[in-house]
């Protein structure tokens, strides 16, 4: 019995092996299972030093090669992880071939893992083409990583110099690394406008004037873009401004409301505004005194688009009572001025806020003056007419009678 057991068990046994070794001859090789995309992939981590820039500067032209940036203001950011000491390099090279390597940052990570977001005016240095390098090294090894582009100058603005003139166009570009340039016309929904388009740049040249009189433009707001090649036809870089061309009177501004109140005596005003917030890229508030001078501690404050509301911080500024105008002005995304409006208002910190009358930068008069003799009597302004008057016609009559009754006694 027990040999039949050992038998039976060694036969179940055998045919366990045989099982496994079928089932791993079914499995397929490792480079058939990289090529097939439904086999999950697991990569295992160790110590393993990591630098990498996560976000730089966005590209004018997206299907450069090179980003290329036309703003001064660019960031950058990076992360670090199992590295002991961090450092950022910075190498330019301008147009005429010069270059400079600037350590921008140096420090220790001591192996925390981290990141920084560096801030850079491109305008510090110049023109030219930017490589920004960060390296990490340490007990795990070194890693390191680049960003690379390009900062040329480009800009356009164009204004109408007169009603009813053509509008001219002034531009900026790199005449040396520019083969050839065009102008392009858009309509303010940005719909090319085809008589418009691929208007020829004269290398060298920086402004020129937009043939709308013979094209029988309409009025309207429009864009015009700048575009800069290089000999191989390859953008360079692209800019664009927003104008109004006008035929019959002023440019027209787009509706902004607003309106200040003190919700009590001695808080801070709030203002309210209304605003078109699909074409305002910005805007911005400015408070004056009642005379019309700008307070610099409250101008230029910031409206958050899509916010209609704000708090004017007059008790951290120590604003005195007394009336006040508060200013808003909203722009489009080129910086032109778009909308503007101004109330007036009354900070009111004691309580005593005076009427507006007439004109309310004089004080009211009082109906009871204050002759100093009869202060407290109460009398009104008409009181004093109406004795006086009576005063008046009883002398009269006194001094009629009296010289009647004399002359009848001469008699």
């Amino acid at each position: 019995m027990k040999k039949t057991q050992r038998r039976v068990f060694g036969l179940l046994g055998l045919a366990f092996v045989a099982a496994i070794t079928v089932f791993a001859a079914l499995l397929p090789a490792p480079s058939a299972a990289a090529a097939d995309s439904t086999v999950l992939r697991v990569r295992v981590l160790g110590d393993v030093p990591d630098v990498t820039i996560t976000d730089g500067p966005d590209s004018v032209v997206p299907s450069s090669t090179i980003p290329i940036v036309t703003s001064p203001d660019q960031s950058f950011t990076y992360i670090n992880e199992k590295v002991d000491h961090v450092v950022v390099t910075l190498h330019y090279t301008d147009d005429d071939g010069h270059t400079t390597d600037t350590v921008i940052a140096d420090y220790y990570a001591n192996y925390v893992a981290g990141g920084r977001t560096i801030d850079l005016n491109l305008d510090d240095y110049g023109y030219g083409h930017y490589e920004i390098t960060v390296t990490g090294d340490g007990q795990y090894g070194y890693d390191e990583d680049t960003l690379a582009f390009d900062y040329v100058p480009i800009s356009i603005d164009a204004e109408q110099p007169a009603i009813d003139e053509d509008p001219i166009a002034d531009y900026i570009y790199d005449p040396a690394k520019t083969d050839h340039a065009v102008l392009n016309v858009y309509t303010d929904e940005g719909e090319l406008i085809t008589a418009l388009s691929e208007i020829p740049v004269t290398i060298g040249s920086f402004t020129s004037t937009l043939p709308f009189e013979a094209n029988n433009m309409e009025k309207g707001w429009y864009k015009v873009e700048i575009v800069t090649y290089d000999d191989h036809n390859d953008v360079i870089a692209t800019a664009v401004d927003r104008f109004y061309y006008d035929l019959s009177s002023t440019e027209p501004g787009t509706t902004v409301d607003i309106e200040v109140e003190q919700p009590a005596v001695d808080e801070d005003p709030i203002a309210t505004y209304d605003y078109d917030e699909t074409i305002t890229d910005h805007a911005i508030l400015n408070v004056y005194d009642d005379d019309g001078n700008l307070i610099t501690v409250l101008s230029n404050i910031p409206v958050t688009i899509g916010v209609f509301t704000s708090t004017l911080p007059f008790g951290e500024n120590g604003m005195e009572e007394g009336y006040y105008r508060v200013e808003i002005i909203t722009y489009d995304e080129y910086d032109n001025m778009i909308g503007r409006d101004i109330d007036r208002f009354y900070y009111d910190l004691s309580g005593t806020e005076p009427g507006p009358g007439p004109n309310p930068d004089e004080p009211d008069v009082p109906d009871v003056p204050n002759t100093g003799l009869f202060t407290n009597l109460n009398i009104s302004r008409a009181d004093y007419v109406t004795t006086g008057l009576i005063i008046f016609f009883a002398s009269a009559v006194f001094a009629l009678l009296y010289i009647a009754r004399k002359g009848s006694k001469r008699h």
